[in-house]
């Protein structure tokens, strides 16, 4: 059974003092920006739609071996790997390249989908547009329309580069209908309202929702999401033992030459899953170094004030 969903914390880096606002007008790190309902590129985050599409549509299943030889070409387009140095991942199945994040693969996968059926799942999960309907700052991101893609550029679409973008709230929500069985619930913000005389007005209980994949494929996600911290990209995500586990995928966005955004999002715990984190960091580097690490400590601090 599906439970309510809500966003419990929202927070935005760096602050600012309200009382001394003209101070940060001009800043380059523009503080007055809230990154968590704005729009960046996902990097492989985004591979969670294009795996998700790919099982839904029958096209391949987690045990399906492939060959990594850390590199592909699309079109006029070379796409390397992160494993590209090491000479590729190899023979490697899917389930693997999902925890190690590999982009050959993915391209691979992408391929055989088409842009028309990446970008009919990404629209599936609610991205391209807004998440909350009580925020009216927040972006809705942007999926291009399939007549906007050419063939080369499913080599960008497929590891969440070129013209896609999301908000860090999005991916929240993108992982929530995994985790939800394939059932996309719409996340509240508000959960009551006060009157002009005082009196408070819980907001409706009910929520929108909408089944994006069957409950099979959110489940075979999952396996794979659940190794990425295993021993994947995203093992610096993992709590401490005695806390239990974790799963969730990482990302790392090129933005220009030498400079990436950081990503992680997933949910904790395993078992029973009570919450879903998304970790951002505008020109932070790597995803599992820098973003994955996040993660985890916000598990161990959530866990430190029960």
């Amino acid at each position: 059974m599906q439970k309510p969903a809500r966003v419990l914390s929202m927070a935005s880096r760096p602050n600012y003092k309200q009382y001394h606002i003209e101070e940060y007008l001009n800043r380059e790190d523009a503080p007055l920006i809230n990154r968590a309902i704005e729009a960046f590129s996902p990097g492989s985050i985004f591979k969670i739609v294009v795996l998700s599409a790919a099982l839904e549509e029958g096209i391949t299943d987690l045990d399906e071996k492939f060959y990594c030889p850390g590199f592909i070409k699309v079109g006029g387009n070379i796409f390397k790997c992160e494993s590209y140095d090491r000479g590729g991942h190899g023979e490697i199945t899917l389930k693997e390249a999902t925890a190690r994040s590999c982009n050959t693969v993915f391209i691979q996968l992408g391929l055989r989908l088409g842009k028309q059926k990446i970008l009919e799942y990404a629209k599936r999960f609610g991205l391209g547009e807004k998440t909350l309907g009580d925020l009216p700052e927040e972006k809705p991101g942007f999926i291009p329309t399939a007549q906007n893609v050419y063939y080369q550029d499913i080599g960008n679409i497929s590891i969440g580069q070129g013209p896609i973008q999301l908000t860090p709230l999005q991916a929240a929500q993108m992982v929530l209908a995994i985790v939800n069985d394939g059932i996309l619930i719409k996340p509240h913000l508000t959960m009551e309202m006060v009157e002009a005389d005082g009196r408070t007005v819980p907001l409706p209980s009910s929520q929108e929702k909408k089944r994006v994949v069957s409950e099979k494929t959110a489940k075979m996600v999952k396996q794979a999401l659940q190794d990425v911290t295993r021993y994947g990209t995203g093992i610096n995500a993992m709590p401490s033992p005695s806390l239990g586990e974790s799963a969730g995928k990482t990302g790392t966005a090129e933005i220009g030459k030498n400079k990436y955004h950081a990503w992680f999002v997933g949910y904790y715990p395993v078992k029973s899953p009570r919450y879903i984190i998304s970790v951002f960091l505008e020109k932070g580097g790597s995803g599992p170094v820098k973003a994955a690490p996040v993660f985890r400590d916000i598990i161990e601090k959530l866990n430190l004030h029960k």
